[in-house]
């Protein structure tokens, strides 16, 4: 699912998508070691958290 994030548009996740997404973005953030990104890694991954435990919530990423 990462793969599929256009840096340049925008891109939608949904209820049936986030799942593969948040096991994907999981291994992302443990991997990484920086401080301030972690925190914005596991923000992210709160907010996937919440798509999937909810019903007409999105993730959406704005590209550039």
């Amino acid at each position: 699912m990462l793969a599929s994030v256009d840096r340049y548009g925008d891109t939608v996740f949904n209820r049936v998508q986030i799942r593969q997404f948040i096991v994907e973005w999981s291994e992302l953030a443990r991997n990484n070691s920086m401080e301030g990104e972690q925190k914005i890694a596991n923000e992210i991954l709160a907010l996937a958290e919440l798509v999937r435990d909810s019903v007409h919530l999105y993730l959406v990423f704005i590209g550039d």
